[in-house]
């Protein structure tokens, strides 16, 4: 009976020591994935900051006076524009009601 009893009680310590590594294996996967999530969030959060202004979403911003013209100057310095700035480009801008220092 006592070699029996011994059996079980060495059984429940494995069980309990493989309860443990597997909590601590799912704890380092959960953390890992969220470690990968952040990541990839943040490369496609500063992809898209980057990515620079199109003519036509500068006019856009424009018409809908959404920023005052010192943040859409701001935004300007930071992202750049994707086009010239060429004299049919500043008209356009400024039927929009773009202020000169846009």
């Amino acid at each position: 009976m006592k070699t029996h009893q011994r059996a079980e009680q060495k059984n429940r310590v494995g069980r309990k020591k493989y309860a443990e590594q597997m909590g601590q294996l799912r704890l380092v996967a959960t953390l890992s994935v969220a470690a990968a999530a952040l990541l990839l969030f943040h490369a496609a959060a500063w992809a898209q900051a980057a990515k620079p202004i199109s003519r036509e979403g500068l006019v856009k911003a424009v018409r809908i006076n959404g920023l005052s013209t010192a943040e859409l100057i701001q935004q300007i310095q930071t992202r750049g524009v994707s086009f010239q700035m060429t004299p049919d480009a500043e008209a356009e801008l400024r039927s929009a009601g773009a202020r000169p220092e846009v």
